[in-house]
């Protein structure tokens, strides 16, 4: 799943609604420069970067770990 695919799930899930919109990277850096100098930077240059990495995580221990009734089957 991307992290926008994440997002979404979560806030259909917790029956919440946000508007989700995305920009290029470098336009996030430039907006986020001025804040990394606050006490307590709410979003950084280098957090921009951070997020747009690409990665994959293996769920197969997180499957073996949960009990069979809270698995969903793949569809398609």
């Amino acid at each position: 799943m991307t992290l926008n695919e994440i997002v979404r799930t979560a806030l259909r899930v917790t029956g919440r609604r946000r508007r989700c919109s995305t920009h290029p990277t470098i336009l996030l850096k430039v907006a986020a420069w001025p804040l990394q100098f606050l006490p307590r930077p709410p979003l950084t240059p280098a957090a921009v970067d951070f997020v747009n990495q690409p990665a994959t995580v293996d769920v197969g221990p997180l499957l073996a770990a949960l009990p069979r009734g809270s698995r969903r089957s793949k569809k398609g």
